[in-house]
């Protein structure tokens, strides 16, 4: 670590280790408390309330209805006992750094344990069991997978190639990373090989669209994710230097000599006309 800059490339190495051994643990508990809270708010407490409202009409007087089972502890002036007065008081002033560092804290902690040969044969032995847990292993492996794509802890090099389809019709090139390398069932149909391509959508490049094509029909592109990824979501302003073609090369120069871009060129046909 006496080198310049070994540091931060120690520390960030460790924290995406530590990050990616936690986030498939943190997408199932999200997943089972998102399952969790909908059943409860948008099933369970509707049904909660046309059976409980007449309960506690009965039990707490007449004019009385509730729609929770759960009834804010009060004094017999109707006040917020003064311990709740005092947690919510806490809660209401404090700061948002502290939880965050801890939380970085834990991050890189779990990412240095993870190093380690004791940890890695510990955090091993912990996944297995989860793998094997009722329900859980429902959730746990896929998210895991998707940890690993993201994080590139598994990845191929195929998987981080960027490429142009023709997507959503012939005659029309949307940018694509490859995911995959098909599945088997079409490929036996077709009898070519074939690509798995997520397309992501501009400019929120998190969603898109799967689509399994011949490989044949696939061209690769001299980009590297990032930069597919700013073209994407800059909605194709931001091109890479070694894609841009003659027309966006003399668009760069002017941009750069006078600090604005050039309008594009207009249609063929006459100014403001509309074409057939």
């Amino acid at each position: 670590m006496a080198e310049n800059g070994s540091l931060w490339s120690w520390t960030k190495r460790t924290f995406l280790k530590g990050l990616g051994t936690l986030l498939p643990t943190i997408l199932t508990i999200y997943v089972f408390l998102f399952v969790f809270s909908f059943v409860r708010y948008n099933i369970s407490e509707p049904i909660n309330v046309l059976v409980g409202k007449q309960i506690y009409a009965t039990e707490w007087g007449k004019n009385y209805l509730c729609d929770r089972f759960e009834l804010p502890k009060t004094n017999e002036d109707g006040k917020p006992l003064e311990g709740e007065e005092l947690v919510f008081e806490l809660k209401s002033k404090m700061p948002w750094w502290p939880g965050f560092i801890i939380a970085f804290l834990i991050v890189l902690a779990v990412g240095f344990f993870i190093a380690s040969f004791i940890g890695r044969r510990f955090w091993k032995g912990g996944e297995r069991l989860l793998t094997r847990m009722p329900v859980v292993k429902i959730v746990y492996p896929y998210a895991k997978q998707v940890t690993e794509f993201v994080f590139g802890e598994r990845q191929a090099p195929v998987y981080s190639r960027v490429v142009a389809i023709q997507y959503p019709r012939q005659g029309l090139w949307a940018i694509g990373l490859v995911t995959g390398e098909g599945i088997k069932g079409i490929k036996e149909q077709v009898h070519k090989t074939m690509l798995n391509v997520f397309i992501p959508c501009s400019p929120v490049p998190m969603s898109g669209f799967t689509v399994i094509v011949p490989e044949s029909e696939v061209v690769p592109v001299n980009m590297t994710v990032d930069e597919a990824m700013k073209f994407i979501i800059s909605a194709g302003v931001i091109v890479p230097e070694q894609q841009l073609t003659e027309e966006g090369q003399t668009r760069l120069v002017e941009f750069k000599e006078s600090g604005r871009f050039r309008p594009l060129p207009e249609p063929p046909g006459e100014s403001g006309e509309k074409l057939s």
